[in-house]
């Protein structure tokens, strides 16, 4: 048996697979979509996708197998990874690297394998789609081999999406535990966009103005800034100018702080001067 090559890269091929938070993870019927289209294409028993950890293969999704995962050394998902294009073993008892295979002369008695890379953007390959059967077959066709890549490509467009999932739920988090901390603040603050535009404010903020503005008003609805006030040149160097804000009760010290992704308003209570 032979066992598959360790790439010089493998660290930073194993630390992109674990960034994306995969390995382990609860079955998604995206994946499981994949493995039943690829046992239905290529009428064999067994479709995986399949993560090739530093020591480990873990499959995501699969389709005719019970077990979760086997050892990397074993595996013909590990000899996949290496090269660019589809892996066919038409009959692993009578190839080299196989023919004595654990997997081979026992559970699951692989006799037919095709694997697909998954190869990620920034070009490390992460894993396989591959079908098994424990009869032999001829070569795939072109045909073939480009199905097989398609379900690689689907594999990878479920690992896209799942992580712009995580991304705008964590957003969402904290989103939520900045806004709940802006609410414990006594002093005014308001969040605005690059244009001035009101994003949020907090209670203190909204108790002395003339009626609450909804967020995507201008901020001149409320207060006397004008355009001038959010022009660069006359931020200080940590990006911070002094203004004058008129509200429903006084005139409002504030300080306005000017950052890439728009501003943020506070006032200074301490500081109000009521109107004559």
């Amino acid at each position: 048996m032979q066992y598959p090559d360790i790439p010089p890269d493998d660290d930073y091929r194993v630390d992109a697979l674990h960034a994306l938070a995969l390995l382990d993870s609860d079955p998604d019927p995206d994946f499981d979509a994949v493995v039943a289209i690829g046992r239905r294409l290529f009428g064999v028993p067994t479709c995986l996708v399949t993560l090739v950890d530093r020591d480990r293969q873990w499959f995501k999704a699969r389709a005719g197998l019970d077990v979760a995962e086997t050892s990397r050394m074993v595996s013909f998902c590990g000899h996949a990874i290496l090269r660019p294009e589809v892996l066919v073993v038409p009959d692993a008892r009578r190839d080299d690297r196989f023919h004595d295979n654990p997997l081979v002369i026992g559970e699951p008695f692989i006799r037919f394998y095709a694997g697909a890379p998954i190869r990620l953007p920034n070009g490390y390959t992460i894993g396989t789609v591959c079908v098994l059967s424990p009869d032999p077959r001829e070569n795939l066709s072109a045909e073939d081999r480009g199905l097989l890549e398609g379900l690689a490509d689907l594999a990878l467009s479920a690992i896209t999406v799942r992580a712009m999932r995580r991304e705008l739920d964590g957003e969402r988090r904290e989103r939520g535990r900045f806004l709940r901390l802006l609410e414990t603040i006594d002093r005014p603050v308001a969040l605005l966009e690059p244009d001035g535009t009101l994003r949020t404010v907090n209670a203190a903020f909204e108790s002395i103005c003339v009626g609450y503005p909804s967020p995507g008003l201008p901020l001149s609805a409320v207060t006397s800034l004008t355009p001038d006030d959010f022009d660069p040149a006359g931020f200080d160097p940590s990006g911070v100018r002094r203004a004058t804000v008129r509200t429903a009760v006084a005139e409002q010290d504030v300080t306005l702080h000017r950052d890439d992704d728009g501003y943020i308003l506070v006032g200074s209570l301490s500081s109000d001067r009521s109107r004559s």
